[in-house]
């Protein structure tokens, strides 16, 4: 950073103080700048500035004490320990200069002087006046006016300087930290003017009672009024008319939160209103609390969301009916089966075919349960068991049989590949205990059950019947109810297992 004494310091007021002080004590003082530029003078001599400075054969004494102290005065490493240079000049009167330095800068010196230590012989001047063709009265006044101290008194007067710098340093120290902060939040500033006006999205910002103070150029854009119109307004004033009494709920929101993001209703000069995502956020605005926002103009977003839905809507319309008519078409093979069952007698062959229509009533029942719901991929499992095991049981359990089915189902949903296969499991499960657990008219209960345990889904189906046969290994078997359970547990990626006490359990755990 480049800068000045005047910069950094008020020349007025020194030049005022310093004034008072040369009426007070006849110190004449002055602080020059290292370009050479007199910034403060007070009580300087009509002698040198009348006199010796305006003619040539006396002016080059006074440029060699000028080029002594600011020689001097320039190598502040080699500067005397008092602080100060001292000079006596070719016409016999004495400079005292003392340099001023903020921040490893040296800016400017103080000047004392011209002054005498002892009173000056004006044989000396009345020779110099008449060699130099000076008026020799006007002269000797000059001469008579340029005032004497003894180096006690000049003591002072240095001790009272070097205090006015130290004062002036501080002062300049102080004035430079006002700059450079000055210029960082000048800086600041710019760099957000520059982000603000540069955004793609229309920014605002608002006092908290929601008054415009600044927008910028998308923010007229999207509004249609121009910056003018639009400083100034309250926001609300912006808002759709379904909208407006929210808005102090939001401002409220956003001062407790610091920030929000939602969505809203602008409404533009033609009075047309339009959607708007919003962000806002608190912060500080010129030294005061105030609210920036964002906003950006979703109509074509919400347009591409509306055919969005329109488009889901038409495909779920269309997997309704393609679940409509799988079921139906299954529904037509299992009345097929069923008509073609009667034309045999063997009561084996008739079973066979109600076996079948059986399993496809499960695969129909799943994609009825489909069709029904808003979810085109998941049904819900009790309600699809309850329905299961009601067809299952009109179509195994014989008029003279006193079996009780009891359901243990939790509520939760599967998508259709896992409901199918664990559908035709119970399907295979409770067939098989219906026909083999419960002979020559015993009574009993079948339970099926189906729950969560941690990450996995337990499908059980339990009878108090009679048991399978001693020594039967059911891995081995080669029926087709148990090739059907073992292909179905593979297709879930589960285990089947078995218990045998006090009659049969199958258990079939899978992750959904």
């Amino acid at each position: 950073m480049t800068y000045k004494f005047r910069d950094i310091v008020d020349v007025k007021a020194v030049q005022v103080l310093m004034d008072k002080l040369w009426l007070a004590s006849g110190i004449p003082t002055g602080i020059i700048d290292v370009d050479g530029t007199v910034l403060v003078a007070t009580g300087w001599q009509d002698i040198c500035a009348k006199f010796h400075r305006q003619n040539l054969g006396t002016k080059v004494r006074c440029q060699e004490s000028d080029a002594y102290l600011a020689r001097h005065l320039q190598e502040l490493a080699n500067l005397p320990p008092c602080g100060y240079v001292e000079y006596q000049c070719g016409n016999g009167m004495i400079d005292i200069a003392i340099p001023i330095v903020i921040e490893g800068r040296h800016l400017a010196n103080i000047f004392l002087g011209q002054f005498f230590y002892e009173p000056p012989q004006e044989t000396f001047f009345i020779n110099q006046a008449r060699r130099y063709g000076f008026d020799e009265v006007a002269y000797l006044k000059a001469l008579r006016q340029v005032p004497i101290f003894s180096r006690e008194k000049v003591s002072e007067i240095l001790a009272f300087n070097s205090s006015l710098v130290d004062l002036l340093t501080r002062m300049g120290v102080e004035k430079l930290r006002q700059i450079e902060t000055q210029q960082e939040l000048l800086k600041s500033e710019e760099k957000f003017r520059t982000l603000f006006e540069g955004s793609n999205d229309a920014a605002y910002i608002l006092e908290p009672d929601g008054k415009l103070l600044e927008v910028n150029r998308m923010a007229c854009e999207q509004f249609g009024f121009s910056r003018d119109e639009l400083l100034g307004k309250a926001m609300f004033e912006l808002l759709a008319p379904d909208k407006v009494a929210n808005f102090s709920n939001r401002v409220q929101e956003i001062q407790q939160k610091g920030r929000l993001v939602f969505e809203t209703k602008h409404l533009g000069k033609d009075g047309v209103p339009f959607p708007v995502e919003v962000s806002v956020r608190s912060f500080e605005y010129q030294g005061q609390p105030a609210l920036l926002g964002t906003f950006r103009d979703i109509s074509q977003r919400k347009q591409n969301e509306e055919k969005l839905r329109a488009s889901l809507k038409e495909k779920d319309v269309l997997l309704q009916e393609i679940h409509h008519r799988v079921k139906n078409n299954l529904q037509v093979v299992s009345s097929l089966l069923y008509l073609q069952s009667e034309k045999f007698n063997d009561p084996e062959l008739t079973a066979c075919f109600l076996e079948s229509q059986s399993r496809i009533c499960s695969m129909a029942l799943a994609h009825e349960q489909l069709y029904q719901t808003k979810n085109l991929s998941e049904v819900r499992l009790k309600t699809y068991v309850e329905s299961l095991v009601a067809q299952l049981q009109q179509s195994f359990l014989l008029p003279d049989q006193a079996i009780t089915c009891r359901l243990e189902v939790e509520e939760f949903v599967l998508n259709i590949e896992k409901v199918i296969p664990c559908g035709l499991l119970i399907t295979e499960l409770l067939s098989n205990a219906y026909k083999h657990a419960f002979v020559d008219g015993r009574t009993g209960n079948i339970t099926i059950s189906m729950h969560r345990c941690g990450k996995q889904v337990v499908l059980a189906v339990a009878d108090n019947g009679v048991g399978l046969p001693t020594g039967y290994d059911w891995c081995q078997a080669k029926t087709l109810g148990m090739h059907l359970m073992t292909a179905l547990t593979n297709q879930l990626n589960g285990t089947l297992e078995l218990e045998q006490d006090h009659g049969t359990l199958f258990k079939v755990r899978f992750v959904p």
